[in-house]
């Protein structure tokens, strides 16, 4: 058997938050334990054209006919948490159903390029404890395992392209700042610390890290030189698919739009890394 070689792009999406009212629903509703039919609603049918266009329409534009791999960095389901009575049901069982019809078209695509799944667990307040809600759905997609045989993990470091010359480290989590004068600081933050723990302890540096949790896109790029050679490090933040919740409207981000969107980092045959996103977001309702 040949051996597998790593795709050069990685195709990140996160914070699907199905179950919320305000997160993803597929266009012909969701299917209840008592086997009622609960149906999206205007802000969801939106949502989805988006969900839609980015996987049927800008995505094969990027990834043409070349294998990627597909991560999903985590809160697939909103859960039930804070207390909150936004979501369409509290049975979470009944979320994950749901977000594994709607992630299922996704990975069969990805897996048809010749690419792989990887789930990751999010928030626990969303995903249960110790990601029990991603665990399940990461095991019904089919997800890689991590080296203890989670199908959900909480971090990866994973070599993008074939020659194992840029290392990429995964994880849902990173600090949100709602005040948009400083929406780089958490990004700059993280790269430092990775610079400074791999420092310590002799080891390789990632070239790029990806997270989500912040519902916002940000890319943060850093260049230097190591070993003689120019590199330039990424922080990427990815969009969610979730509208504003009761609990964003006491936060510091109440003024901030909503951000929606795929991202995809891509290494070139010549060894830059970059990315490519599809981010938007919903217009604001018209002044009364």
């Amino acid at each position: 058997m040949a051996k597998r070689v790593n795709p050069s792009i990685h195709v990140i999406a996160a914070d699907e938050h199905v179950g919320c009212q305000m997160g993803l629903m597929h266009p012909e509703g969701a299917r209840l334990d008592e086997n009622n039919v609960t149906l999206p609603n205007e802000f969801q049918v939106k949502l989805w054209s988006h969900w839609d266009h980015g996987w049927n329409h800008w995505l094969p534009e990027i990834v043409e006919d070349n294998p990627w791999d597909f991560i999903n960095l985590g809160d697939a389901v909103d859960g039930v948490h804070h207390g909150a009575v936004s979501q369409w049901t509290h049975n979470v069982e009944s979320q994950a159903t749901h977000a594994i019809k709607i992630l299922e078209p996704c990975i069969e695509r990805c897996q048809a390029s010749g690419g792989r799944y990887y789930h990751f667990r999010g928030t626990e307040a969303h995903g249960g404890q110790s990601g029990q809600a991603e665990e399940r759905i990461a095991d019904s997609l089919g997800a890689i395992p991590d080296a203890q045989n989670h199908k959900a993990r909480w971090e990866m470091y994973k070599w993008i392209g074939p020659n194992k010359s840029h290392l990429v480290h995964y994880t849902h989590h990173i600090s949100s700042a709602g005040v948009s004068a400083y929406i780089t600081t958490a990004s700059t933050r993280e790269l430092v610390e990775s610079l400074v723990h791999a420092a310590r302890w002799g080891e390789r540096a990632p070239d790029a890290l990806v997270r989500a949790h912040a519902h916002r896109h940000i890319v943060v790029p850093l260049s230097g030189v190591q070993d003689g050679r120019r590199v330039r490090r990424l922080v990427v933040v990815v969009p969610g698919w979730q509208g504003k919740t009761p609990f964003i409207y006491r936060t510091s981000a109440r003024q901030a739009m909503p951000e929606f969107g795929l991202v995809a980092l891509i290494l070139t045959p010549e060894g830059e890394l970059y990315t490519r996103d599809y981010t938007y977001t919903l217009e604001r309702e018209e002044p009364e």
